[in-house]
């Protein structure tokens, strides 16, 4: 049997979605508002961990202050699932009532439980590449008629993919993979900070002869790689493909693939808190199977939209138009799809400030000047997504309808914030009953051997057993069995989501609004405009209608705050080893000097005593 690492997810990954997601969201490079399509004259990702059969998931507080337990098949305590406990050295200020973030489970997991819908939106990325001029030619439709047809198709396409990337995005925060919480003073300087990159940016364009759409656009385009690949990834593995891929990595192997786990401290990326729960063998093994194939088509789809949008024909050839777009498009969706997945805001309040911010930011940009349309036309790179016509277009004219990226990714984070907020309320109520085993009080005390060979035994031992705590321990704990070959554990499939699915019809309905305005003034839209108060509306009126506007107001998400936390912890570790380094370094330099003192001391007592 050979044995390989458990499959994590890179840090790459994980820092490339956000960094994405902090040049579409943030400064939006233009692409926060809906372009009719020949309107505009050109001036120009787991973290996952594999348990075997059975796994041990301390769930409740530490009634005591504790050391590691010593338990077999991967031991997880309190501390893994971000379970705030009482610390006696903790700072006085230490809040001991907050709710315990949901512990992350398996990136298959989420994926299986709307497999379906990451299928059609795969499937929907065909329809920019379709010749609808030759399709609705059998119709023998006037062109006036043509022309309203494919901007009904168009309109369709960007209205169905945008609620399914936001959607699907909002339930993949149940992965645990949270890098960037959005404060309050995040949500205040958003707008600030996009408007002065944004301005910048027009400016280059503007007054000067370079060009910054090269570099974002290569940028980008490797961030849309490698989050193209890790949305890839868990859908190729979950088809029927990914049986055979396990067959075939077996085969070369020449024996049976099994998945080694690690440390719970070297399977946490910094910044995270949460391991992943309840995957099984199975589902780990598919997963891995399926990363060449997914690495290998993101690579084709960047290659071929590297190569088209940089074509001197583009705008001369209609199939090069459609190439372009639909590539454009899958790399864009999925970093939208992963971003979502990492972005959590961490209050109500917060959400309601960014989205404000940029409300105003995106009608100022586009009703008041003309800096939004300049750059979204004049800057290339898979941040917005894209739609060719049915004909070439007019000489000076973008050839492109565009909704940009931001109007999904600004609501979507607020849309997951609010599913977050139904996932958390459901998770206090139902920790206990949501786990397959009854909780029991465990109660260990290992006693120290006569002789204890445990040293000598682990240095031979490439995976040593972690030190036993030689004091009793008392926790509160689960026994997770998990199927090997069974589906992994799913706790938040059955959640009820009231507040989710309000936010989704807000968003929809504002969509829809903004469509509705675009097709009466056949002028650029900001979608913000009319998302915005449609979110706002939708969630604040849900919560009247519950009673509940006083726990909305006052909400804090447990995976942000804890991320939050999270990071600070490591910045702060950062900043002491830095100070230890100086420390000893400083050390050094007065260890040398000493030393350098004492030489000279001692070579002139010896030049003393020769005279």
């Amino acid at each position: 049997m050979k044995t390989i690492p458990g499959h994590k997810s890179s840090s790459i990954v994980r820092h490339g979605a956000v960094v994405a997601t902090a040049i579409v969201c943030r400064v939006q490079i233009g692409t926060a508002f809906v372009v009719p399509q020949h309107s505009l004259v050109v001036p120009n990702i787991y973290q996952s961990h594999v348990t075997g059969t059975r796994s041990r998931l301390n769930m409740a507080f530490w009634e005591t202050k504790t050391a590691e337990v010593d338990v077999d098949d991967t031991p997880l305590n309190i501390n893994d699932l971000n379970v705030n406990t009482i610390n006696d050295d903790d700072d006085a200020t230490q809040d001991v009532d907050l709710i315990p973030a949901p512990p992350a489970i398996s990136s298959m997991a989420v994926v299986r439980r709307d497999l379906p819908l990451y299928t059609g939106v795969l499937a929907l990325g065909i329809l920019p590449f379709i010749n609808y001029a030759t399709l609705l030619s059998i119709l023998d439709l006037d062109p006036k008629t043509l022309f309203l047809c494919s901007s009904i198709i168009r309109t369709l396409y960007f209205s169905v993919l945008a609620i399914l990337t936001v959607y699907l995005g909002a339930q993949r925060q149940d992965i645990g993979m949270t890098q960037a919480p959005v404060g309050t003073k995040n949500a205040i300087v958003a707008p600030i900070f996009a408007g002065v990159t944004l301005g910048l940016l027009y400016a280059l364009i503007k007054y000067t002869d370079l060009d910054p759409g090269t570099l974002y656009r290569v940028f980008a385009s490797l961030f849309g790689f490698i989050c193209f690949g890790e949305i890839l990834q868990p859908v190729i593995g979950l088809s029927p493909l990914g049986g055979s891929l396990v067959e075939v990595m077996e085969g070369q192997n020449g024996e049976e693939v099994e998945v080694e786990t690690a440390d719970d401290e070297e399977r946490l990326p910094e910044g995270m808190t949460t391991p992943t729960i309840g995957e099984s063998q199975s589902d780990t093994q598919k997963f891995r199977a399926a990363s060449l194939p997914a690495a290998i088509l993101a690579l084709i789809c960047v290659a071929l939209y590297l190569i088209t949008v940089a074509s001197p024909s583009l705008t001369q050839s209609l199939p090069t138009l459609r190439t372009v777009a639909t590539t454009n498009n899958y790399l864009a969706n999925s970093i939208a799809l992963a971003s979502l997945g990492q972005i959590a805001i961490e209050s109500y309040v917060a959400g309601a400030l960014l989205l404000i911010g940029l409300f105003a930011y995106d009608a100022l940009s586009v009703f008041k000047s003309d800096a939004m349309l300049t750059v979204a036309t004049q800057i290339e790179a898979p941040v917005k997504l894209l739609f060719s016509g049915v004909q070439l277009p007019v000489e000076g004219n973008y050839p492109f309808a565009v909704l940009g990226l931001g109007d999904i990714l600004v609501p979507g984070i607020f849309v997951a914030m609010l599913r977050q907020w139904d996932v958390d309320r459901y998770w206090e109520a139902n920790r206990e009953s949501l786990l397959p085993s009854p909780i029991v009080e465990v109660e260990e005390e290992k006693e120290k051997p006569l002789f204890d060979l445990s040293a000598l035994t682990n240095f031979f031992n490439t995976n040593p057993e972690p030190v036993v705590a030689e004091t009793p321990v008392t926790s509160t704990a689960v026994e997770v069995i998990v199927d090997d070959d069974g589906p992994s554990l799913d706790l938040f499939a059955d959640a009820p989501t009231p507040y989710f699915n309000t936010g989704l019809i807000g968003y929809t309905v504002g969509l829809a609004a903004t469509f509705l305005v675009l097709f009466s003034t056949g002028k650029g839209q900001p979608a913000l405009f009319y998302i915005v108060p449609s979110l706002l509306i939708s969630s604040l009126g849900t919560a009247a209608y519950r009673g509940e506007m006083s726990e909305l107001i006052g909400f804090k998400g447990a995976r942000a705050r804890d991320a939050g936390i999270a990071q600070e912890a490591a910045k702060e570790e950062r900043e002491r080893a830095k100070e230890l380094a100086q420390e000893l370094e400083d050390e050094e330099m007065v260890a040398g000097f000493a030393a350098f003192n004492e030489r000279k001391a001692e070579s002139k007592r010896s030049k003393e005593e020769q005279e």
